[in-house]
């Protein structure tokens, strides 16, 4: 059973799997953006989700005459079944359509939240790093495994949201006993193959102020406007209660 909500900045879907009238599992996914309107992408993500998804014998959904006359002819050609898809009326099945359009508003208000709280924690990080505009955040850290290994790492968030395409992992050359060399040859490394930003890009370091003065350095040939900090985290068993930021 699918169930969607539209808004002007989004569309959100939810879908109920169904066995024996019984719920055995959901699944949600917001569409951000421009969309060609709710006709058409109900359709296109019923077929999307049926391309990965073994199909049930009926399904339901928020479509009439026409456009679930359509849906069934694309699930024909697709699936090899006609007439699967049906628009209850009344019933059980039209309660749990609501339900799933119920879930699906729920969705849009949480995700909206999210998007709030997240801008707003952006601007105020902008505003403490004296920053007229942020966008990318670039994270690096280094792991020690055993005192020969080492492996270096780039996260990387945009506009507040991690961007799993952009995670990076270096093996330094460096020794793995000297923490700042290596950190500094990750960064010069990572600077090679990504473009630094027009003034909105922070690059966050997972260390203190000797982090900050080794690769401060580095990103000053890089160009202006690029914002350098480090974080430290809390050592409460040597005294350090808080997190620190530098």
């Amino acid at each position: 059973i699918f169930g969607c909500f539209e808004a002007d900045t989004a569309l959100v879907f939810h879908v109920l799997n169904l066995r024996g009238g019984e719920i055995t599992g959901s699944y949600s996914q917001t569409v951000i953006g421009h969309h060609p309107g709710m006709k058409e992408a109900v359709s296109s993500f019923v077929l999307q989700y049926y391309e990965i998804q073994p199909p049930p014998k009926r399904i339901f959904v928020p479509l009439q005459a026409e456009a679930l006359d359509l849906l069934n002819r694309d699930l024909a050609v697709l699936l090899g079944r006609a007439g699967m898809a049906s628009c209850p009326r009344r019933g059980w099945n039209r309660k749990l359509m609501k339900m799933a359009e119920s879930n699906a508003r729920a969705g849009f208000d949480k995700w909206q939240t999210t998007l709030e709280r997240t801008g707003l924690a952006m601007d105020r990080l902008r505003d403490m790093a004296g920053m007229k505009d942020l966008r990318r955040i670039n994270c690096f850290d280094i792991s020690s495994f055993v005192s020969e290994d080492a492996v270096g790492s780039m996260s990387v968030a945009i506009d507040g949201k991690l961007a799993p395409r952009e995670y990076r992992v270096f093996h330094p050359r460096m020794s793995a006993n000297d923490d700042l060399s290596m950190m500094k040859e990750v960064v010069m490394r990572a600077l090679k193959k990504m473009p630094v930003g027009d003034g909105d890009t922070m690059f966050l370091l997972d260390g203190g102020r000797g982090h900050l003065d080794a690769v401060g350095p580095v990103l000053a040939e890089a160009g202006p406007g690029v914002c350098l900090a480090a974080i430290a985290k809390a050592r409460p068993a040597e005294g350090l209660l808080l997190d620190r930021i530098y």
